[in-house]
């Protein structure tokens, strides 16, 4: 790896000149020290540690540069090896090396990437690696050559940037950024990532930068770690081959499908044709695409299996719970349904919340706070605009994160001048018909289930508006699709008997009545309370949002939908063995097609029911400690 050589004011001088210098990629993993990043271009690695250093640092765990450096690996030693990026492959025979020879390894990714589809196929090159060999410690990105890029400006940086980030942490897979003390200083003041881990090359006998730091590199070019970084990894299961996701696909036949595709997804039409490696012609006859900034397909069709006969727990949360200790969350909850805006302004903490549920393995569902009704709009054409700049700022926002559950739009009075008012007059027919259509046309398009949320009073309020136009003789086309749309749309409900001001304990948190399931049938998931307490998150009260679910939407599978992992070949020829694309190695046997995407399925499931099967057994023992104590 070469030296590091930064011209700080150099750098200083370009990102002041950018003006949209602003971006928020935030740690997904709140109780890992979530990914640290070791440049190519940036930092001198030394094959072995001196005595000096390892007598400064007795307590750190010792890394190096390269497999042959490592002599004795009875220690809890590690090698990060720069691996260079998806057009420029080199050390695989070293990674090869490090497995036979048991040693933790950790990746850099060197990228030169100047656009989008550049940086997504260096994350393509991440999940071959992954899905060819052990990589147990963490992947760190070289920002070095983003920030020193004379040619980006500020809003291009860091969407590369958070791209890599992002899409790598919804793969489940340990990710960070590495750097020079300076250049991450400098950085740090126009981009925000001090919540991911950083990989700090000192440039100076202390380290400057104040994000979060656990391996380090000394002046003198020894490489040092703060913990075991490998036990994190396996403890919380990532950085492993069936746990990667897929990219949303999408059947498109002709130019003008692609244009406007592209126009969905926030990709140009010449990247989308790039990535697929498609040229004009092929679209003529149609052919499926890859869509890179979107994780994971979403499954409209839900299994025998997708149905508990025990409902299951979750919780919403929003910018109100910006601290979440996600450890404990996990252990409380089997879902999260996420905020992700109110109208078009993101919630501040949405980036956090949702890398954070991917890490973590926490099934995810979104919703939108509506902003727009009969009141705020001068007409209704302008409030159909209005509701599909809502929806499209919603589908854009997804992008490279993994959404399981429903993406809810939150229907609620919260305009001061709109308490006592009624529905009829804040949504009228036309007004909830067109809402309602346009939510469900533009989330169902983009590839989710789409959702709604609501109190008793507006809940009946549609139901009134749909039970009127079905009883109609005369019905319009949009009326008739609002009818469709309503009945089938997923939807989840708040009050019952522990609403109100009352804290509970999520321990004594209870689920819906049967007779509130019998009245609402056609309600999957009930918020029972927003006032627990000591469940790993909490407002400034200490107060979450309890939700019961009877569809477990990460057991949402079909047979048809379940694929092999899809990773794009960069084998040349030269070093990696094997068709990296839809294979799997497992004890000996290659799996492909359905009967890889069974195994990895059932992988998953096997491990969620063991959680769950955990969860339920605490929330038994308390509930027996509890009736002991009664007595």
């Amino acid at each position: 790896m070469r030296n590091v050589n930064v011209n700080r004011e150099e750098i200083e001088e370009s990102l002041k000149r950018s003006k949209n210098g602003k971006f928020s990629v935030k740690r997904v993993a709140s109780a890992l020290l979530a990914g640290l990043i070791i440049s190519g271009s940036a930092i001198g690695l030394s094959g072995c540690n001196t005595k000096d250093n390892q007598s400064k640092y007795p307590d750190y765990v010792p890394g190096y540069s390269s497999v042959s450096a490592v002599k004795d690996n009875t220690d809890d030693s590690f090698v990060i090896l720069d691996v260079g990026n998806h057009s420029r492959q080199r050390k695989i025979s070293e990674i090869k090396k490090g497995n036979e020879k048991d040693i933790s390894l950790g990746l850099v990714i060197s990228t030169d990437a100047d656009s989008e589809v550049a940086i997504y196929d260096d994350v393509e090159y991440v999940r071959s690696l992954i899905n060819n060999y052990d990589v147990n410690f963490p992947v760190y990105l070289n920002i070095e050559g983003i920030i020193n890029n004379k040619s980006l400006n500020n809003e291009m940086k860091g969407k590369l940037i958070s791209d890599f980030l992002g899409k790598c942490s919804a793969n489940h897979i340990f990710v960070g950024v590495y750097g020079s003390d300076s250049t991450l200083c400098t950085a740090s003041k126009y981009f925000d990532f001090k919540d991911y881990d950083a990989f700090v090359v000192m440039d100076s006998d202390s380290i400057k930068y104040t994000g979060a730091c656990t391996v380090f590199q000394t002046t003198d070019g020894e490489i040092f770690s703060k913990e075991d970084l490998s036990k994190t990894i396996q403890e919380n299961g990532l950085n492993e081959a069936d746990a990667l996701v897929n990219d949303k696909r999408s059947f498109v036949k002709g130019s003008d499908e692609l244009l406007q595709l592209s126009l969905e997804c926030g990709l140009s039409y010449d990247e989308l044709l790039e990535y697929n490696g498609l040229k004009e012609k092929d679209l003529e006859e149609g052919c499926e695409v890859k869509i890179p900034s979107r994780v994971g397909a979403s499954v409209k069709t839900l299994t025998d299996d997708s149905l508990d006969d025990e409902m299951i727990m979750g919780c919403d949360i929003s910018y109100c719970q910006g601290n979440v200790d996600w450890n404990k969350a996990k252990e409380n909850f089997d879902f999260v349904i996420v905020r992700v805006s109110q109208g078009i302004s993101l919630d501040e903490s949405f980036t956090s919340h949702i890398e954070n549920a991917n890490k973590n393995g926490v099934a995810a569902g979104v919703y939108c706070f509506n902003n727009y009704n009969a009141k705020s709009c001068e007409n209704l054409e302008r409030f159909v605009e209005l509701e599909k700049n809502q929806a499209d700022f919603v589908v854009s926002s997804l992008q490279n994160h993994k959404i399981d559950y429903p993406v809810y739009l939150d229907i609620e009075r919260w305009r001061e001048n709109e308490f006592g008012v009624s529905w009829n007059e804040l949504l009228p027919k036309d007004y909830t018909v067109s809402m309602i259509n346009t939510w469900c046309s533009k989330i169902d398009n983009a590839g989710y289930i789409p959702g709604l949320y609501f109190s008793e009073d507006c809940y009946n309020y549609l139901t009134s508006v749909c039970d009127s136009i079905k009883s109609s003789d005369s019905k319009s086309e949009e009326e008739a699709k609002f009818v469709d749309n309503f009945e089938k749309t997923r939807k989840w409900l708040a009050g019952g008997e522990q609403y109100g001001n009352t804290s509970y304990d999520i321990s004594e948190v209870k689920e819906p009545s049967e007779d509130r399931k019998r009245e609402f049938n056609d309600v999957d998931v009930f918020q029972v309370t927003s006032t627990a307490t000591n469940s790993g998150a909490g407002n400034w009260h200490g107060h979450v949002d309890v939700n019961f679910s009877s569809t477990d939407y990460s057991k949402n599978t079909t047979s048809e939908n379940v694929e092999p992992v899809d990773i794009k070949d960069f084998d040349k020829g030269k070093e990696i063995q094997g068709k990296l694309v839809g294979m799997l190695p497992t004890a000996g046997v290659f799996l492909s097609g359905a009967a890889l995407g069974t195994y990895l399925d059932r992988r998953h499931l096997k491990k969620e029911r063991q959680r769950r099967e955990e969860r339920r057994a605490r929330r038994e023992a308390r509930d027996n400690d509890q009736r002991r104590g009664s007595y």
